[in-house]
């Protein structure tokens, strides 16, 4: 008999926790620069509860000014408060862009 614990499947693999409610942010940005640079700062804080909420970011293959957000919540609570908090972030990054561009972009 093998002991295995709660997250753990017969095979050996870690289960994903469940996370029912779905939402799909596409977030238009000012050209394909500043949504990847958004994606890239956005995706270096680890999720501070994955057992609550996920969060996935891209940009948009067909149309690189999107920035794509994919958001996985155990509630429809769960998911506004990450909805709110990732399109603040989101929001702040563009405004310090704003205020402080890239070099090859300032004149």
């Amino acid at each position: 008999m093998v002991a295995r614990t709660k997250k753990q499947r017969r095979d050996g693999d870690h289960d994903e926790p469940v996370l029912p409610c779905t939402m799909e942010l596409r977030v238009p940005c000012p050209n394909a620069v500043v949504a990847d640079t958004i994606r890239q700062v956005l995706a270096v804080d680890r999720d501070v509860r994955p057992t609550i909420s996920r969060r996935e970011f891209a940009v948009d293959v067909a149309d690189a000014k999107v920035l794509i957000v994919r958001i996985r919540a155990a509630t429809i609570k769960d998911l506004r408060t990450t909805a709110s908090s990732v399109l603040d972030m989101a929001s702040l990054v563009g405004e310090t862009i704003d205020a402080f561009p890239p070099r090859e972009t300032a004149k």
